[in-house]
């Protein structure tokens, strides 16, 4: 009487096979997880940048615009609260005490440095003419990241309140 001998079960090869294709799915997972990751830090950062850029064009909303001489730069060259822009730190050219509404005012600019979610962002806000009654801001936010330096700018247009 012959007897076969059956063998259950799996291999050694079978079961090495088995763990190496399972480690290239987890190692690929943790690879797209951690790029979400990054993504996530990433965008919260830039809409943190953002959000400081709105918050300088509404720091801009709280001026009166409607004073025939122009943009009193009292408000926009001091620090809160005689002031109306957080994290001033300086501008540039000294041109007296309006920016006025016609072409005859040069570009002035607001630099300045403000800390949101832990991150130092520094600003620019540039005013400059853009047609009769209006100028042209342009608000451009920059910080550093490990990659580098990123930035934001948004523009927008004030009128000359009548």
């Amino acid at each position: 009487m012959i007897k076969s001998i059956i063998k259950k079960g799996f291999t050694l090869i079978e079961i090495m096979t088995a763990i190496a294709i399972l480690g290239l799915v987890i190692v690929t997972i943790c690879g797209v997880f951690i790029h979400g990751l990054n993504a996530i830090k990433k965008g919260k950062y830039r809409a943190c940048a953002i959000h400081i850029a709105k918050q300088k064009f509404n720091e801009l909303g709280e001026i009166n615009l409607g004073d025939p001489s122009g943009i009193p730069v009292k408000k926009l060259s001091e620090p809160p609260p005689e002031g109306c822009i957080e994290g001033w730190q300086n501008s540039d050219p000294d041109i007296g005490d309006y920016i006025r509404w016609d072409a005859s005012t040069p570009l002035y600019k607001i630099s300045g440095k403000q800390k949101m979610a832990g991150i130092e962002y520094d600003f620019d806000v540039v005013i400059e003419h853009y047609h009769k009654n209006l100028k042209k801001v342009t608000v451009k936010v920059t910080w550093k990241e490990i990659e580098g330096e990123r930035k934001v700018e948004l523009c927008t247009l004030l009128s000359r309140s009548m």
